[in-house]
């Protein structure tokens, strides 16, 4: 007894005992633990937001790429186009509004190639912006794959009521709730 006086005058410390006969300290208890698992769900909806966000980026970039691939194709083939309806005026068969005609699709495709790859420039900067990378830091590993993904032909996905269980953003709502419930037994 004279130990524990001169350690709380040594120290300064000041203790509290409260019996929890209403059980309000369990309630908070039980409060707190909700609220952390809310918080736990809530990172949980984030990186599943951030996932989704990646694999729209990835398609992004990829269609646009297979965009470029066959823009650069039309040009090939209005470019032969063009040498076609030239020799056609020159020799006689058509008139010089087809090659009029041809000239300006030409140019006008060609004209789409630099904004095409203005976007895929966005996509690929996007991607490292959302991996957390510097831009251009992907660049190596995003030229190794080509094509635009396809999805499997079957998702399994069990029980409608056990998937929506399995969302963070369900289970943080019903965390929210519970942690809410627990703090009425206490004031």
């Amino acid at each position: 007894s004279d130990l524990v006086t001169n350690l709380v005058d040594t120290f300064g410390a000041q203790a509290n005992w409260e019996f929890d006969v209403w059980g309000r300290i369990r309630r908070n208890i039980q409060s707190a633990d909700a609220t952390f698992l809310s918080t736990i769900a809530s990172y949980d909806n984030v990186l599943v937001s951030l996932t989704a966000d990646v694999a729209a980026g990835y398609v992004s970039l990829r269609t646009l790429e297979a965009q470029l691939e066959i823009l650069k194709k039309n040009v090939e083939v209005q470019k032969q186009a063009l040498d076609l309806a030239q020799i056609q005026f020159k020799g006689g068969t058509t008139t010089e509004l087809d090659v009029y005609q041809a000239s300006t699709i030409l140019t006008s495709t060609e004209a789409q190639v630099p904004d095409i790859e203005a976007q895929i420039q966005v996509a690929r900067n996007t991607l490292c912006a959302l991996v957390g990378v510097t831009p251009g830091s992907l660049d190596k590993l995003l030229d190794q794959g080509k094509g635009i993904p396809v999805s499997p032909a079957k998702v399994a996905v069990g029980i409608p009521g056990e998937l929506l269980r399995r969302r963070p953003d369900v289970r943080q709502a019903e965390l929210i709730a519970a942690s809410q419930s627990a703090l009425i037994g206490v004031e």
